[in-house]
């Protein structure tokens, strides 16, 4: 009977530690760091498909968030603990994307906590970003962002051998006509921002104002309209962030999709923690614990 009981006793408490290990590495999850497979190649030269990365949570502050109603399609409210960093321009990000799929950009935008992805940050708020010849130029020209000698391959291929989906993008305006090669000047909003509705604007903020305020937005006589209300102009709520894939020819990104919300963004991509080969399935050692810059 003593012997039994010593084995219970024993069992019991290695459930109760397992248990505690278990909630330890969830809490680790949620606050400290994750890791994400890169599935593609649009972020090389710098992430290759089959690199596991590791992200850096407290960098920008881990998100509090009812994942049960995110799982759900809902939209939830989203709070961020204090961090020791702030986005800045050319850090690597991994974010939730805001649509269901890939291509689904007539959606609504929704927080899709299913869907991962991991790109470069080019453009922060208060920065007016515009491409010209291929390569990422904010304000008056004089910052470069992004993989400038991937973007400089973008003026190699000829337009008429690039299918419109990839080779126009947002506003996807017959008028406005932006390209991968010619693009903006695109103003991207921080939190307060206010920025006066027309045409042009109304095509390029409307999934953001739909978002923040769960209304529709309507563009009539050539006025912009929030439900019943004329708007002439808009005050945004948060911050967003204009992100690109380091392989500019190969990448689907905000070029295409548009802004990402700060509350989407899941923290910052610091490591590479392994990297394995699809064709061989052998590790790349000088890939392991590589650091992300």
């Amino acid at each position: 009977m003593k012997r039994a009981r010593k084995w219970m006793n024993k069992a019991v408490n290695a459930i109760f530690g397992l248990a505690a290990l278990l909630v330890l590495y969830v809490l680790a999850q949620i606050l400290l760091f994750a890791t994400f497979k890169i599935p593609s190649d649009s972020m090389e030269p710098t992430l290759i498909e089959g690199d596991v990365i590791s992200v850096c949570k407290p960098a920008l502050g881990a998100r509090i968030f009812n994942i049960w109603t995110a799982l759900k399609g809902e939209e939830v409210d989203v709070y961020r603990l204090s961090g020791f960093s702030k986005v800045r321009r050319d850090d690597i990000l991994v974010f939730n994307f805001p649509y269901s799929e890939w291509n689904q950009w007539d959606e609504n935008m929704k927080m899709n906590i299913s869907n991962y992805y991991v790109k470069r940050c080019v453009a922060v708020p208060g920065d007016t970003l515009f491409i010209h010849d291929g390569i990422y130029m904010i304000g008056d020209g004089n910052v470069l962002a992004g993989n400038i000698e991937s973007q400089k391959r973008i003026m190699k291929f000829n337009p008429d051998n690039i299918p419109d989906d990839q080779y126009y993008t947002l506003p996807f305006d017959s008028i406005v006509r932006w390209n991968i090669r010619e693009f903006g000047p695109f103003y991207i909003p921080g939190k307060n921002d206010s920025i006066p509705m027309n045409r042009t604007n109304y095509l390029l903020y409307k999934k953001i104002i739909v978002w923040e305020q769960g209304e529709e937005v309507l563009f009539q006589d050539e006025k912009v309209y929030l439900g019943n209300k004329e708007l002439d102009g808009y005050r945004f709520k948060s911050n967003y962030y204009f992100m690109s894939g380091d392989n500019s020819m190969n990448s689907v990104d905000s070029r295409f999709w548009g802004l990402i919300p700060e509350d989407f963004i899941v923290g910052k991509a610091t490591l590479v923690i392994t990297s394995r080969s699809r064709d061989t399935g052998k590790i790349r050692w000088n890939r392991v614990f590589k650091r992300i810059e």
